[in-house]
């Protein structure tokens, strides 16, 4: 099947988070399969995107309208992208949200009578700001509304496309995939214990909560050093400001931005990976993190916490910054608590995340969608 996916935006430092993992994962996967894939991206001109046996297509975009942030990028180069990937393909699967480029990628494959299958990835909640309610009024989900087929992580999110009028029977729940790294998972940990935050510093993240729970931990006398790693999206200066009035800046400190491809090496060198996050429809850095057995902390409030508690595959707590340091203290003071909540995280990405287990998932979904058989 000769299948195009199209995700919004790739860059050095993964800006555009969970998406365009999920995307590469899965053109990986399904060109595994035996299936023609090409990988449309919007490209900050950084990125290395070279995906064994996909072909990519990657248009390097510049912010359009000032402030609508990834929902205004743009390049006058991506129309006749967007044609030459639609070419003879039998579908288009696109990872969507309120942005110019999802839509007009849809809404080009619309055109060409070739099927949509559109994934919102929770990115398509019930429109509150005044900037999404222009983007729905000016038509920017017709195309969802138009899809063959939509794709959603969790019953939440399927909730909250039916409360937007999507018909029931067209949306699916299917989860992200990633395939566990042993190499990695085998290789030694930083020493002292390294505590890490690899995440966009965006306000849902809570990177303030995770210096402010690394404070709490050193003012205790605890032997690690803390690292927070990720572009700024609003909460750097806080985080530094914590960091110097702690007294502990010489074991808690901001990295800035990680090189997507040095992302996996840096999980897998921490002893702990705590996300703090609040409203996490389904952190791809919990599964990554499983990947390369690094135990993970993560709040109540997320997609895969009660999964994931009831299996002892991490630590869920309260959201408080001295609930996380709770969490923290019992792995790096118990060896086997970590190495057990580790092992079973990789036991549940085999199982039920792998990203193999989710191609053939979507190559079902396509094979339903798609007019004839296609071999």
């Amino acid at each position: 099947m000769r299948v195009v996916q199209s995700v919004t935006y790739a860059s050095r430092h993964g800006a555009f988070g969970g998406p365009t993992a999920v995307a590469l994962a899965q053109c990986r996967a399904l060109a595994e399969r035996g299936h023609e894939v090409t990988l449309l991206a919007g490209w900050d001109g950084e990125a290395t995107l070279d995906v064994p046996g996909v072909h990519v297509l990657a248009v390097e975009v510049r912010p359009s309208i000032p402030g609508a942030g990834f929902s205004g990028l743009w390049s006058r180069r991506l129309p006749e992208a967007v044609a030459s990937a639609l070419e003879g393909a039998d579908l288009a699967h696109v990872h969507l949200g309120r942005h110019l480029i999802d839509s007009y990628v849809a809404r080009s494959a619309q055109r060409r009578g070739i099927p949509v299958i559109a994934q919102t990835h929770g990115m398509v909640p019930r429109p509150g700001s005044l900037p999404a309610r222009m983007f729905d009024a000016l038509g920017g989900l017709r195309p969802l509304h138009r899809a063959r087929r939509v794709l959603a992580l969790t019953a939440v999110e399927v909730e909250e496309l039916a409360a937007q009028g999507l018909d029931a029977d067209r949306v699916t729940q299917v989860f992200n995939g990633v395939d566990p790294v042993p190499d990695l998972a085998r290789a030694p940990r930083a020493v002292p214990p390294e505590v890490l935050f690899l995440a966009r510093l965006h306000p849902r993240k809570r990177a303030t909560a995770f210096a402010r729970m690394a404070a709490r931990l050193l003012d205790r006398g605890i032997e690690a050093t803390f690292a927070i790693a990720g572009p700024d999206e609003g909460e750097a200066a806080e985080v530094r400001d914590i960091i110097a009035r702690s007294g502990h800046a010489d074991a808690i400190r901001y990295e800035g931005p990680v090189d997507q491809r040095d992302a996996k090496r840096r999980l897998a060198r921490a002893s702990v990976y705590v996300l703090p996050s609040v409203g996490e429809v389904f952190p791809m850095s919990v599964l990554e993190s499983a990947a390369v057995g690094t135990p993970v902390v993560m709040t109540h409030d997320c997609g895969l916490a009660q999964e994931f508690a009831s299996a002892g595959a991490a630590e869920v707590t309260d959201p408080a910054p001295e609930a996380l340091a709770a969490a923290v203290e019992r792995l790096l003071a118990d060896a086997s608590l970590a190495a057990a909540t580790a092992a079973a995280a990789t036991t549940i990405l085999e199982d039920r995340y792998s990203a193999r287990a989710v191609a053939a998932c979507l190559e079902e979904i396509y094979r339903a969608v798609v007019p004839e058989p296609v071999p």
